[in-house]
């Protein structure tokens, strides 16, 4: 009998085999890879040689520029310092190194694969030392020094600005770069809502170039620079009219526009073929689920803005329930409409109670409460995670990472009465009255046998023993495939999310939740690089001295981070 053959050895493929011409043969760059993913961090390798950079895979003397995710010089040195030793690399002095090279963040390095060509390196791109930096010694010289500091929460925001035209186009290109996914287009995404926040600023509107080429978070981007000559020359920017006439924008707008469905799932459903509702009804293919169904059926109504009268109707409703279930419980109405919008896609509220501990059963109550008065029509609960180092990690101002309390998202019938008579000062119509107009019954009869709701980490929540594990709804979802949008139902759908947070964290809690998106991550990042703290929505950590500080008010907030107060209306970044 012949022996076996011995295995072939498999062969991975050997980045650096594949050649790109060189055309900026004085840039040649070290990717970091502490905290990068191996699979990003050749991704990110390979696109900057295909760009024309030079990308060393190996720590040496060429080197001239370092690229990192590491946000102190110091912790950049320790980690080059045992790369240097795992390269047996005994040459190389790497605090020596340091002072040659430039170290400089990602956001540089993305912004030249965006541009196609280094991009100035500013002092917003080089990596900062850990000594906490003089809050006073970042805002720009000048007259406009109160619109021009380095981070948005230093800045005014208010809701209304005269340069509305160019902030509702960055924004768009915003959200299109989003819809892209990807590291470079999450770094454009964030460069196009940075360039909007600065313009939100400004007292004045824009009438030439020369009005946003010192703005802090303007004057490196060559891209938004572009957008805003566009709009000063034709009244409209070309690439935004171009994007939104798409059929991928048009697709991805409409899947994403589905609750319960995100950006990937919205870019799978487009690479299927899948081009509208009916597509996605009628696929044999997908495992939809309950959320997603759920978002097909009220599409049109989950897709109408909140209006502030409805709103304020859901906030009475809450409130009511909340009081008779817990005495002295805050409901506090967050998010656009505390900032001082007319309308929002949804409606936030901050639950808590001034006693620690007494927050503790009032979600799972209030659930029930509104679930037999037939409020709910689906709900998905989530456990607190909150654990001892969350205040100390804090989060990660790069990206939007949803905090540990407990909450519910869900969909609450709002009934149509309460959609007119509010904008009425002198109707005297109450929650009760307009609930008993509804045309509906609670998705789980009193006289239904009992069953527990246990959300997706198993842990039952006290008080839902009448709400079904179908999440408030008897309806089968062929049922709901087949359903279309009920005009004559007595009742719309609405958004509405519940977020439960303990007194001690209520105020970190009140300002996270108020936001606005990109007002939180310049707290983060300031809070981070000028006072070596960690900030999130659960509490303070002071790095420098390991310990958590405490706060019982957002004004208590701004004044540990030497920031002055802003109120919500000034947080419309």
């Amino acid at each position: 009998m012949a022996a076996p053959e011995p295995k072939r050895r498999k062969h991975s493929h050997n980045e650096d085999s594949e050649e790109f011409p060189v055309k900026f043969p004085d840039f040649i760059i070290f990717i970091v890879n502490a905290r990068i993913q191996k699979v990003r961090l050749k991704k990110l390798r390979h696109l900057g040689r295909s760009k024309g950079f030079v990308i060393s895979s190996e720590l040496n003397e060429s080197v001239t520029h370092v690229v990192t995710e590491l946000n102190s010089r110091d912790h950049v040195i320790s980690v080059l310092q045992r790369i240097c030793k795992s390269q047996r690399n005994t040459e190389l002095n790497a605090f020596e190194f340091a002072q040659k090279a430039e170290l400089l963040s990602l956001k540089w390095y993305t912004s030249c694969m965006e541009e196609d060509k280094p991009v100035e390196i500013t002092d917003e791109h080089r990596v900062p030392s850990r000594k906490p930096l003089d809050p006073d010694a970042l805002e720009e010289d000048g007259e406009d020094k109160p619109k021009n500091r380095r981070f948005a929460c230093q800045r005014i925001t208010p809701l209304n600005h005269p340069n509305q035209k160019f902030t509702e186009a960055l924004e768009f290109l915003e959200k299109a770069a989003e819809l892209r996914m990807g590291d470079n287009s999450r770094s454009r995404a964030l460069a196009f809502r940075k360039a909007s926040a600065a313009l939100k600023a400004l007292p004045e509107e824009i009438k030439k170039p020369e009005d946003v080429e010192n703005l802090y978070d303007i004057r490196g981007g060559a891209h938004c620079k572009g957008v805003i000559l566009d709009i000063l020359e034709n009244g409209y920017s070309a690439e935004v009219e171009g994007i939104k006439r798409s059929d991928w924008y048009q697709n991805m707008s409409l899947f994403t526009g589905i609750y319960g469905c995100g950006i990937s799932t919205s870019a799978k459903w487009c690479q299927m073929g899948l081009r509208s509702l009916d597509d996605v009804k009628g696929s044999y293919i997908l495992n939809l689920t309950r959320s997603q169904l759920k978002g097909i059926e009220y599409y049109n109504d989950l897709n109408t803005p909140v209006t502030k009268e409805e709103a304020k109707w859901i906030h009475d409703a809450v409130s009511q329930e909340v009081a008779a279930i817990q005495p002295g419980s805050t409901v506090v109405m967050t998010g656009g409409f505390l900032r001082g919008k007319d309308t929002g896609h949804d409606v936030d509220f901050l639950i808590s109670h001034p006693e620690e501990g007494k927050e503790k059963g009032i979600l799972g109550t209030l659930l029930q409460a509104l679930t037999k008065k037939g409020l709910l029509d689906y709900t998905d609960i989530q456990n607190s995670t909150v654990t001892k180092t969350t205040v100390q990690t804090g989060m990660d101002a790069s990206r939007n990472t949803m905090d540990h309390y407990e909450r519910c998202f869900s969909i609450f019938r709002l009934p149509k009465t309460a959609q007119s008579h509010r904008s009425d000062e002198s109707s005297e119509r109450t929650v009760a009255e307009d609930s008993a107009a509804m045309d509906v019954v609670p998705p789980a009869s009193e006289s239904s046998p009992s069953m527990d709701v246990t959300p997706a980490n198993g842990t039952a929540i006290p008080g839902l023993s009448l709400l079904e594990k179908t999440n408030g709804s008897t309806t089968s979802p062929s049922e709901i495939v087949q359903k279309t949008e009920d005009s004559g139902r007595s009742w719309v759908a609405r958004r509405v999310d519940f977020v439960i947070a303990p007194a001690g964290q209520y105020a970190f809690a009140l300002l996270g939740w108020t936001g606005s998106k990109m007002f939180n991550r310049s707290m983060r990042d300031y809070t981070n690089k000028v006072m070596n703290m960690n900030l999130s929505s659960h509490g303070l950590f002071d790095k420098t001295n390991n310990c958590s500080l405490q706060a019982k008010t957002e004004e208590e907030i701004f004044e540990l981070l030497k920031l002055d107060y802003k109120p919500p209306e000034e947080r419309n970044c």
